[in-house]
């Protein structure tokens, strides 16, 4: 933690001060606050050791991910090359962006971050600061893809996910149900190219539902935020932008909806709010 720059004394003690950088680097990557370390945070905190040039970067399996490949999106992004969402995934996207600027560069467009295209990149970096990212434009792009896509992915891990299907059906949206792990409801999401995906947990722990989209340190979801806002409202709780595992993991607009034990009416008024927000951002 001191590493990264937070006020912490190296040593074997967790004291509280490591406590509070923890939970500082779980806000500021988006992640769910813990005391401790957990697996995910323990997984984002390996990714923030790679810096670009550290490591040669190709499509692996699985994905390679880190602070290089962040590092890598946005300078692609800056010049004009798109390489899909800003996530530290270097994904089949990333690599066809990259092969693309190699061969502008008359590199062998491999899709593999080499010395020789480090050095490149380095060259032609853009000196605007407020220069946009192709990432910024691409969103835009999207919600059109989205919206006229009317197929739902649905997901989670909630005693309401078949009644929540049920109701978005009847509003003309084709629902595609997410099964298994939250790694395998996000490929699964990916491989079916839903518009949206939306995964319906119930927590015990948290007294009240709660909506997330996609946004992490060097990203944010631009229709997640708009969509969960909707929802958030006809719920009457509050919306926040997280770097989920299984918001990450997934290429189009996710939200992830929490809930705690529902009355019956209470259950009512999710399943029907859910329902009539999708109803209208699909008919906007």
């Amino acid at each position: 933690m001191a590493a990264l720059g937070y006020e912490v004394v190296p040593g074997d003690a967790y004291d509280a001060d490591v406590v509070r950088a923890v939970q500082a680097f779980q806000v500021e990557r988006g992640l769910a606050l813990r005391d401790g370390i957990d697996a995910t945070t323990w997984l984002v905190l390996e990714e923030t050791s790679w810096q670009l040039g550290s490591r040669l970067l190709f499509v692996g399996s699985p994905y390679l991910r880190g602070d290089d490949v962040v590092m890598l999106q946005q300078s692609l992004s800056l010049l004009g090359f798109d390489p899909g969402r800003v996530d530290g995934i270097f994904g089949p996207l990333t690599e066809t962006a990259l092969a693309d600027f190699q061969a502008n560069v008359a590199l062998t467009p491999d899709g593999t971050l080499t010395m020789a295209t480090l050095r490149e990149l380095e060259r032609l970096a853009p000196r605007d600061t407020n220069r946009r990212m192709v990432s910024e434009v691409r969103q835009r792009v999207d919600l059109i893809r989205e919206a006229t896509t009317r197929r739902v992915g649905l997901g989670g891990h909630s005693p309401l996910l078949e009644r929540v299907a049920a109701e978005i059906s009847e509003t003309g949206l084709e629902v595609v149900v997410l099964s298994g792990s939250d790694e395998e409801q996000a490929e699964m999401a990916n491989d079916t190219a839903v518009g949206v995906a939306l995964f319906l947990s119930e927590r015990a722990e948290f007294p009240v539902s709660r909506v997330y989209f996609y946004e992490s340190y060097r990203f944010r979801s631009l229709h997640g935020a708009e969509m969960s806002a909707i929802i958030a409202q006809a719920l009457g709780v509050e919306a926040s932008g997280m770097g989920l595992p299984v918001l990450r993991q997934t290429t189009m607009t996710a939200l992830a909806i929490t809930h705690p034990q529902l009355s019956t009416s209470q259950e009512n008024t999710l399943i029907k709010s859910v329902s009539a927000s999708l109803a209208v951002l699909f008919n906007k």
